[in-house]
């Protein structure tokens, strides 16, 4: 199994955004997933399940994030594609999309109260989303139990973006 899940959310407006912070977040978010996939596929056995991080900010597109849903977006792209080229040696690529997860980082540099209530009125549920559920998604999609699935996107957003 490969989870890909390197990635940075900066909020950056247009206007300020230069070519060098672009180059570098899409060498961070989107080329990290291809390097990784390449250089582990040769070493994977039918069965293998390659999990690729997106984010639901490429359904809802948020302001001065556009570098960021940019990648995402070629993250889902990424994952469409590899899953029908490493598909024929049974190795199941798929795309976990959370929604805003309460990690520490975002508790520290992100979430405000302000940040709490626009979570709780978009999301269908309004519990705040936990890291640990995102790993059970990430798991179900490591397991024989999806051994179906494959070149799928799975919103884990308790509603908000609706796939």
């Amino acid at each position: 199994m490969l989870v890909n899940n390197a990635a940075n959310d900066p909020r950056i407006p247009l206007k300020g955004h230069t070519t060098e912070q672009w180059d570098e977040l899409f060498a961070r978010n989107l080329r990290s997933m291809f390097l990784m996939a390449r250089e582990a596929v040769p070493f994977m056995s039918p069965g293998a399940s390659i999990i690729n991080l997106a984010s639901i900010t490429f359904h809802i597109a948020p302001a001065q994030m556009s570098a960021y849903v940019a990648t995402k977006g070629g993250v889902l792209g990424f994952t469409r594609s590899l899953a029908r080229e490493v598909g024929p040696l049974g190795i199941r690529v798929n795309a976990v999309s959370p929604g805003w997860v309460m990690t520490d980082r975002q508790l520290r540099d992100y979430v405000t109260p302000a940040v709490k209530r626009l979570i709780r009125r978009s999301q269908c549920m309004p519990a705040l989303i936990q890291p640990d559920e995102i790993a059970s998604v990430i798991l179900f999609l490591a397991s024989d139990s999806s051994a179906s699935i494959t070149g799928q996107e799975i919103l884990a957003d308790r509603g908000w973006a609706y796939s």
